[in-house]
């Protein structure tokens, strides 16, 4: 982000760095909220609620990608063409990964086994950590989250395909080790942030920058979907729905000062410094976006959106099986 580089005085790269992170959108915020709107066909009849889904889930893939490769070229002490190389690397891998044992999850276990739901809701969990832990294990590790979203995503095509309700099942269990686990998750960042360390003038610079990237992305947002057939309230609700922060920040937010901490360069005093910086406005991020953006949402949905009556569905339906015919 090279706003940063001005405000904050980052350096180039982790400036970068910081405009990765920041640029995720929440999909545990985003999700949720959206399939409500849809729920009450909000939307639905332009597929509003799906476009802002599938394109949150592909920013966070190349967030995430991204941000992989500046923290491998910032950190990088040996060949640097080796190390810029590394960053494509780690998302081929992650890509790669991905697909094969998500495929591999169409097949196994049989559709037909009657404890399906668990099988499949545990080879999922295994493999995605498995995925995380090996990763840091060979040295990629900007591969592991990226390959549990393939995974996830690869699985559910089919399992979608299959049974729409053992889906729903697999969903739920995921939203109970969520419930769990989401709380420990956010301590462990809170812990990390040590706020004796940080300067007021960072976090007012910090608001500052997060306001002016998420003003510029308002905008670019608004012109990426000009021609998705959107009318003005419409591509307001898009820009305005990939707004909030979380999870993503959450799980990436610290691994700059992680790395600096552990693989720095001798002198780290500085990188340790914007680190916790980095992770500082990361939080921040967090608790300015996740509960505005959530309300935003939820709130300009009903104003912003049109909503398709089951008179328009019929029709739709109709036209959609007279064409096919």
């Amino acid at each position: 982000m090279m706003i940063s580089h001005f405000i904050l005085d980052f350096p180039w790269l982790w400036g970068l760095m910081l405009g990765f992170v920041l640029a995720a959108v929440s999909p545990a915020v985003v999700v949720p909220c959206l399939l409500a709107l849809s729920d009450r066909n909000y939307g639905t009849r332009k597929g509003i609620p799906t476009l802002v889904i599938a394109a949150a889930s592909i920013d966070d893939v190349l967030a995430i990608g991204g941000f992989g490769v500046v923290l491998a070229i910032t950190f990088s002490t040996g060949n640097l063409t080796m190390t810029v190389l590394q960053g494509p690397i780690e998302v081929l891998i992650g890509i790669v990964y991905g697909s094969v044992i998500g495929l591999l999850l169409w097949f196994l276990p049989n559709k037909s086994n009657s404890h399906k739901v668990s099988l499949r809701s545990s080879l999922l969990f295994l493999t995605s950590v498995f995925g995380v832990l090996g990763s840091r294990v060979f040295d990629f590790a900007g591969s592991g989250p990226l390959a549990c979203l393939i995974v996830s995503f690869v699985a559910a095509v089919q399992w979608r395909k299959e049974d729409e309700i053992s889906l729903e099942s697999i969903k739920y269990v995921y939203v109970f080790l969520w419930f769990v686990f989401q709380p420990f998750l956010f301590a462990l960042i809170g812990a990390e942030i040590n706020i004796s360390s940080l300067d007021l003038n960072v976090i007012g610079y910090g608001v500052a920058t997060l306001a002016c990237g998420l003003t510029i992305r308002i905008l670019v947002t608004s012109l990426a979907v000009l021609g998705a057939g959107l009318n003005w309230k419409e591509r307001l609700f898009v820009a305005l729905a990939w707004l909030p922060k979380a999870t993503v920040q959450a799980a990436i937010g610290p691994i700059a000062l992680d790395y600096a901490r552990t693989k720095g360069h001798s002198d780290n005093s500085q990188e340790i410094e914007l680190g916790n910086q980095i992770l500082a406005l990361a939080v921040l991020a967090i608790m300015i976006t996740a509960p505005i953006g959530s309300a935003l949402i939820v709130l300009s949905g009903p104003r912003l959106l049109e909503r398709e009556t089951e008179e328009n569905q019929n029709k739709t339906n109709t036209e959609s099986s007279n064409t096919q015919l």
